[in-house]
């Protein structure tokens, strides 16, 4: 039981939206005044129609037809999410990625009759509203301080697909910015290396069993990549 804010984070990847048929989404996470009174919920739909692969979110206590935030988000990207609940104000408020505790929120919406937090919880709205999504590392605190997670670009968070390949285009997610791209074969020599963002392109590259190895500064993921 908390008074005045109350902050919650996770790192949030989304893997699939297909099932997605619902035209506002649902909501899967909620800071709760009690077991069934969700007071600030985190709402996720599809961005586009028909689905695609990109998603919009939006951080409200409406029980429908919330607003979403504009920005769109990418299926199999992890995203660190923050939401807070002020339980004097009514005040909510969404971050995606905030790189500090004075970030400006994405979003920022009202709770007309405020309630004190007691509980935090995960849900499955229905299979036409939720999607498939990992959450990890969750975090509540009285403070933004307490909840923000360091933006470190774990091997665990990396993720390449589709892997197996059989075009040209690599997905990258998990390890955001310009990055050093090297491609081994399985005997250690380089068949590509490169600088690349979220994509790489491995046009020419052979039928076979390769590691790839990504890097920011010191920080480094390697992948095992199967090329069909």
């Amino acid at each position: 039981n908390n008074t005045g804010s109350t902050y919650v984070s996770f790192w949030l990847n989304v893997s699939d939206i297909s099932s997605i048929t619902d035209s506002d989404g649902g909501y899967f996470a909620s800071l709760n005044s009690n077991d069934t009174a969700y007071e600030s919920k985190i709402w996720l739909k599809p961005s586009t129609n028909p689905i695609g692969t990109t998603y919009n979110l939006s951080f409200s206590s409406l029980g429908s037809n919330p607003t979403y935030i504009s920005e769109d988000m990418n299926v199999n990207e992890t995203y660190l999410i923050v939401m807070s609940y002020n339980d004097t104000t009514g005040e909510i408020n969404g971050w995606i990625n905030p790189p500090s505790a004075s970030a400006t929120p994405k979003m920022t919406s009202i709770d007309s009759s405020p309630k004190s937090i007691t509980s935090f919880i995960l849900r499955q709205d229905s299979s036409s509203e939720t999607p498939s999504l990992e959450i990890d590392e969750l975090r509540i605190d009285s403070a933004f301080a307490g909840v923000l997670h360091t933006m470190e670009q774990s091997s665990s968070r990396v993720s390449i697909y589709p892997n197996p390949i059989s075009t040209d285009i690599v997905f990258i997610s998990g390890m955001e910015g310009s990055k050093k791209a090297v491609l081994h074969d399985l005997t250690g020599r380089v068949v590509l290396k490169t600088t690349v963002n979220n994509q790489l392109n491995i046009a020419g590259v052979k039928t076979g069993v390769y590691l790839l190895e990504l890097a920011i500064g010191d920080k480094k993921s390697t992948k095992k990549l199967i090329v069909k």
